[in-house]
């Protein structure tokens, strides 16, 4: 009973330690293999559309419509807006994908305006 007990718990410290290390490894090879052969939904340039209905993010092979009711909230930071929805999702809107600060801060604020309608609505 005690060598079954000690084997279950080494077996259990192995799996603790490289899990998350065996895991990412198995993601990160999947995404680059999936956008090798052109596939990745993800990774890639999007277009985002902002309208008072929601928000449309078209990639090359999809085109999502998120209605702002989804939305959970909507910050930034210095390099990026965050679109956030459940369960754990955003749409990540980097600055570099506009021209200069002020349409960055134009895009933030035009946003905020019509989520904040939307959920007073």
């Amino acid at each position: 009973f005690g060598i079954v007990v000690l084997c279950l718990g080494v077996l259990g410290l192995l799996f603790f330690l490289f899990f998350p290390k065996i895991s990412r490894w198995i993601i990160k090879r999947t995404i680059e293999k999936n956008y090798k052969k052109g596939q990745n939904i993800v990774l890639g340039l999007h277009k985002y559309s902002i309208s008072s209905e929601g928000i449309n993010d078209k990639t090359k092979l999809a085109d999502n419509n998120v209605k702002w009711g989804a939305v959970e909230n909507i910050s930034a930071t210095e390099k990026h807006i965050f679109i956030r929805l459940p369960p754990n999702l955003a749409f990540v809107i980097p600055r570099r994908a506009f021209s200069d600060d002020v349409t960055f801060k134009r895009f933030f604020e035009d946003v905020q305006k019509i989520f904040q309608a939307t959920k007073n609505a």
